[in-house]
């Protein structure tokens, strides 16, 4: 099988822009000089996750799944990752007293580090995954769009919970939709459809207008509240839907021979990188992130975000090729 390489450049600008998100997260928690720089980077970032997400969906959706063969590839090594890497962290991060009942407890009503969450996620999307493709190949083609406008419509419940309190999905008994595994509908449909070269420059266009307009509403409804807010970099807000689509689309149709050779490479070893930037980026915060406000953050932070992302991938790559802790990576 022909390799494909937009999924490949897709994985590491995802990748990256999760490493964006963390970075930026250390400065966005309080107005500062450089506030909306930042805000503008964790605005451009917040697209990562749908994106590895409608990665999922191209490369599992399959018309013809056997669903335990499906279970019996995906379930065992989902869970395997989701221990060894809970275990990892408690280990070097849990303060206080560390004993295994306390490692159950925490694994079971919470998690041993902030990003971890995504490795309970993919548990339950593998085992959704074969009802997503059900779903995907019992509706018509022309209507897959239909489908995927009502679910990013019922998304929008979770904003507007935010903005105003009102749970309407919990009263419509519509919560069982807000699940991002219907971003694999997404990208299963941007990887089917063939789009014609002539609507490329709108698709960057309206990338580009949607980060920019994250980040003003960002802006404005921070301001508006007196602090720091992620309402409009939620995972479900349209804006973080549109960027998601548009930059997945772009990989999709973009090709260089040279950044797919080197995204190829790179690739294999995103995983790893997601799993293990935590651990590079918090012990070095004290002698990397205390950075005084008021110096140039538009050109230091991505600086610090490609630094990060470098020693992530280093540490990956020696974690891949150790024997043994390979097989979580």
């Amino acid at each position: 099988m022909e390799r494909n390489y937009s999924i490949d450049v897709a994985r590491v600008i995802s990748c990256f822009l999760v490493i964006m998100t963390h970075v930026s997260a250390y400065w966005s928690y309080k107005f500062q000089s450089e506030w909306e720089v930042v805000n503008f980077y964790n605005s451009l970032s917040r697209c990562a996750v749908p994106v590895f997400v409608m990665i999922s969906g191209a490369l599992l959706i399959k018309k013809e799944i056997d669903i335990v063969s499906f279970y019996k590839s995906k379930l065992p090594k989902s869970i395997l990752y989701l221990l060894s890497w809970s275990l990892l962290y408690y280990i070097l991060f849990k303060d206080g007293q560390k004993d295994p009942f306390d490692f159950i407890r925490t694994l079971l009503t919470k998690q041993t580090m902030y990003h971890l969450w995504y490795l309970y996620f993919l548990v339950g999307m593998y085992i959704f995954t074969p009802f997503i493709s059900l779903i995907y190949y019992s509706v018509k083609p022309e209507k897959v769009l239909l489908l995927i406008t009502v679910v990013i419509a019922v998304y929008q419940l979770n904003l507007l919970n935010s903005l105003t309190g009102l749970n309407l999905a919990g009263k419509f008994n519509l919560s069982t939709l807000m699940s991002l595994s219907w971003y694999m509908i997404i990208g299963k449909y941007i990887q089917d459809i063939n789009l014609s070269e002539k609507f490329r420059p709108a698709i960057i266009l309206s990338f580009i207008i949607t980060i920019l307009l994250t980040a003003l509403f960002n802006s404005l409804h921070s301001h508006s509240v007196g602090k720091p807010v992620s309402t409009f970099l939620d995972n479900y807000a349209i804006n973080t839907a549109i960027a998601a689509a548009a930059l997945f689309t772009l990989c999709k149709a973009y090709n260089n021979n040279y950044i797919n050779k080197a995204s190829s490479k790179i690739s294999n070893y995103t995983f790893a990188i997601y799993c293990i930037h935590p651990a590079i980026l918090i012990p070095l915060r004290p002698y990397v992130w205390e950075y005084r406000w008021g110096g140039n953050m538009a050109v230091y932070l991505p600086l610090i975000c490609i630094l990060m992302f470098i020693l992530s991938f280093l540490a990956a790559y020696i974690l891949k090729n150790t024997p043994l802790i390979k097989r979580i990576c």
